[in-house]
């Protein structure tokens, strides 16, 4: 307890050596709160930094929630800066967290950006599936001229993939999890869905 609470101020004045030190001595009993509290400080100093210090935790812990956290808080502090960082790498499944809280935070404000954009960079399917629903249903609720808009929009979509989208309710009863599936959100999967 007494470290955690260390590590915790320690981070506040020296977010970077906190880090390198939790990095070397995490078997002495950091708790997931305080790992949030310092990647969340060291956020603040060097974002990249703090990101490749996150994927670099060891298994006992690394979790995605705290980088769903971290990124959910750089989104909110600077977008742009995240995007740019998220433009070096490929998309895979080990930045699925990542892009799926940028995604959440972004659909806040500019859902079509995030259901155009983001979303379909979510490489497991089940995930980037839900997570795009999830979108649309809400903005749908939230504005439904500017949904509307949007799916008018929408060229590359079947008509049948729009009244999926206007007519479900998530989380999508009277289908299977093969059916829910088979609707997919990458450009790639959603070839099945699309006219050619």
């Amino acid at each position: 307890f007494a470290t955690a609470q260390y590590v915790r101020v320690w981070s506040e004045s020296a977010p970077l050596v906190a880090a390198d030190w939790v990095l070397t001595n995490f078997q002495q009993g950091i708790d997931p709160e305080t790992l949030k509290i310092l990647s969340v400080n060291y956020l603040q100093h060097s974002p990249e930094q703090a990101m490749d210090w996150a994927y670099s935790l060891p298994d006992a812990l690394y979790s995605e929630a705290l980088l769903i956290t971290m990124v959910d808080e750089w989104t909110r502090r600077d977008q742009a800066a995240v995007q740019n960082w998220l433009a070096q790498f490929e998309p895979g499944e080990e930045l699925d967290p990542v892009v799926q809280a940028h995604s959440m935070r972004i659909a806040q404000n500019s859902p079509a950006e995030a259901l155009d954009q983001w979303i379909p960079q979510i490489k497991n399917q089940l995930n980037g599936q839900n997570l795009y629903y999830k979108v649309a249903i809400e903005w749908q609720k939230k504005d439904p001229a500017a949904f509307q808009t949007w799916l008018d929009a929408q060229t590359a979509m079947t008509s049948q993939f729009k009244q999926n989208l206007l007519e479900r309710e998530f989380p999508f009863p009277g289908n299977d999890a093969a059916t829910a599936t088979a609707v997919a959100t990458s450009p790639q999967a959603l070839d099945n869905g699309r006219d050619r």
